[in-house]
This record gives structure tokens, C-alpha cells and sequence, in this order.
């Protein structure tokens, strides 16, 4: 148990230390990117406190990696990066909450590389579009008596995983249409195919991630009349949403980012 304690704390402090440093932590780079990797091999997700670590792990990766921008070897690690974690996605389950780390890091990455982005998109964007579509149901409850008297009846909540999966795959999506720009284009209608069916979404994370995507994609048309395509499509959805949905209603930034995207 000290031993995970111990290195959670430390991976957590490498973060915080690359993100105070900067380049400054380049020096130490190829170093700490070795351990890594290593305790991604070498620590199976066999319990919650694994899975902890894993996590941690990956998001400790995302920091780093943008500590070297500015060498001359950025582009070839990146690309090395992005194929480790695209092969490590593909092994893992939709509702695995390694998903959502491995997302943080192609938004962090794409931050920097813009358009050059692009050219990992067809490996990752149809995975993007599954954990869209990752169930939210109902699980047992951790904190219930049930195990410990069996006369308790089940509780169940909400799958709290499921949730934070999709949230972190339509942040992804605002993230990558926004930091490619025109290049997004090819990705424009499949992404207003997602963002038509989360509108309305009860979470109010996903519903206003999704008002905000259409903006991306208009700002990705390359004409007029791609951008009318765009608001065909979206638009009377929206509307509907701000007609009908209370929540939104009394929601004041749902009416702010619709104002917003009629200025473009």
C-alpha cells in the first residue's frame, strides 16, 4: 500500500514540477519518459490502486511531452508518443478510465502541433465516435451494505466511469476541431452526426460542449456554403433544445454560445 502511495505522490509531483519548469525540464526528459514507460509495462491494471497509478501515469506523460516543443526531436517523439497510445487504446475497454487520461494527452499534444495534428487523425477519430457512444447506466454502489448484510436491498448509481469517458471523448472532439482549424474539414459532417444527439444531453458538460463544437466547425468550412450546410444542420436542433429543455433555459451560457456562433 506505501508503495503505491509513494509513487502516486511522485508521479504527481513530476507533473506539477514539468508544468512549473517548462523547457527548463528538458534536461530530464529521456529520464523520467524511460520510467514511464516502464511502469506502464510493468503495472497491470489489476485493482482500483493499479488503475490509479496507470492513470496518473499517462497524465504525467502529457506534461512532460510538451516540455521538449521547442528541440529539434519534438516531432519524432510525438510521433512516437501518439503510436504508443494509439495501440494502447485500441487494448483497452470503452469504459476503461484509462481512455479519458490517453484523450487528455492527443488534446495536449494538438495544442502545440495545430494543424500538423491532422495526420493521427485517422487513426484516432472513429475511436472518438465509440466512446461517444459508451452507455451510461446503472452499477451497484461501492458504498453499499449490501455485501455485508444481504437483507439490505441493492443500490445502484450512476456509472460514473461511463460519464467521465464520454465527457473526456466530446471534450477531445471541441479540443482537436478547435486546435486544427481548417484543417478539421473532413471531419466536419460525422462530427455534427455526434454533436445533433447531445444537444440536449441531461449532463450539462456534454450538451454545452456540444453548442460550442458547432462553432469549431463552422470556423473549419472552407466557403459559404459549407457554413450554411453547418447551421442547416445544427441550428434548428439547438433552437429546439433552448425552446423546450428548462435546464438550458435558465442555463445563461447555453444563449451566450449560440450569440457567439450567429457572430461568426
Amino acid at each position: 500500500m506505501l508503495k503505491f502511495v509513494s509513487i502516486f505522490k511522485a508521479l504527481h509531483a513530476v507533473s506539477v514540477l514539468s508544468s512549473l519548469l517548462d523547457q527548463e525540464f528538458t534536461q530530464y526528459y529521456l529520464a523520467v519518459m524511460h520510467i514511464l514507460k516502464e511502469l506502464l509495462a510493468n503495472i497491470a491494471n489489476t485493482n482500483e490502486r493499479r488503475a490509479q497509478i496507470r492513470i496518473e501515469t499517462i497524465e504525467c506523460i502529457g506534461f512532460i511531452i510538451n516540455t521538449i516543443r521547442a528541440e529539434p526531436g519534438f516531432l519524432v517523439e510525438t510521433d512516437k508518443i501518439m503510436e504508443y497510445f494509439i495501440q494502447l487504446a485500441q487494448q483497452l475497454d470503452p469504459s476503461d478510465l484509462e481512455r479519458a487520461a490517453i484523450l487528455d494527452v492527443y488534446c495536449q499534444v494538438s495544442s502545440y502541433l495545430r494543424s500538423d495534428f491532422l495526420k493521427y487523425m485517422s487513426y484516432i477519430f472513429e475511436d472518438l465516435l465509440r466512446l461517444m457512444e459508451v452507455e451510461i447506466g446503472l452499477v451497484p454502489d461501492k458504498t453499499s451494505s449490501k455485501e455485508e448484510d444481504d437483507s439490505q436491498p441493492q443500490v445502484y448509481g450512476l456509472d460514473v466511469a461511463a460519464l467521465t469517458i464520454k465527457i473526456s471523448a466530446i471534450n477531445a472532439i471541441f479540443v482537436l476541431s478547435r486546435n486544427l482549424g481548417k484543417s478539421y474539414y473532413d471531419y466536419i459532417k460525422p462530427t455534427i452526426r455526434i454533436v445533433n444527439k447531445y444537444f440536449s444531453h441531461y449532463s450539462g458538460t456534454i450538451s454545452r460542449k456540444a453548442f460550442k463544437i458547432v462553432k469549431n466547425l463552422v470556423l473549419a468550412c472552407e466557403n459559404e456554403e459549407d457554413v450554411a450546410g453547418v447551421l442547416s444542420e445544427c441550428l434548428p436542433a439547438m433552437l429546439d433544445v433552448l425552446q423546450t429543455n428548462v435546464k438550458q433555459i435558465h442555463d445563461g451560457s447555453f444563449l451566450f454560445i449560440l450569440l457567439d456562433l450567429i457572430k461568426v
